[in-house]
């Protein structure tokens, strides 16, 4: 198997309609999450558009969840249907975050709180820091060699 090969397996599968913003999306353990994420940007002032150019207003129980968070997004994604808001930066298209039930997003953002406040999860943290510290440490002193190498100075 190749790595492209691999690197497209791990990653989620996302295809959408031709006439529709609705989208089918397989996430890595190959659930479908069909009809559950609408494509929609944004357009003058904060309004929502969908995929044909109308208007959207989101239901008054949804609230609005900004994109930063990926675990507490993905928990909300799986758990219910949402609005994707996506803008157009440069050429590519970047998502500004989902508009998802209100409930469900405190709801999942207690849990996901919850676990982040146990002592494994931030030994975890902390482990994973480390070793990214380390081998950020490890990069650079083989960045400087190699410079050093290529440009061959002199020691003086």
């Amino acid at each position: 198997m190749s790595l492209s090969d691999q690197q497209s397996q791990n990653k989620k599968q996302q295809t959408c309609s031709q006439d529709g913003p609705l989208c089918e999306i397989e996430s890595e353990g190959g659930a479908s999450l069909r009809g559950k994420v609408e494509l929609v940007s944004q357009g003058a002032g904060g309004s929502l558009i969908d995929a044909h150019g109308k208007p959207l207003t989101p239901p008054r129980d949804w609230e609005f969840l900004p994109a930063g968070d990926a675990g507490l997004t993905r928990k909300v994604t799986s758990q219910t249907k949402v609005w994707q808001v996506q803008a157009r930066m440069g050429r590519r298209m970047i998502s500004k975050g989902i508009w998802a039930p209100s409930v469900i997003i405190a709801a999942v953002r207690q849990e996901v709180e919850a676990q982040r406040a146990t002592e494994g999860y931030q030994k975890k943290r902390a482990g994973d820091q480390q070793r990214r510290e380390r081998k950020q440490a490890e990069y650079e002193g083989e960045f400087f060699q190699a410079v050093r190498d290529y440009l061959a100075f002199a020691p003086h």
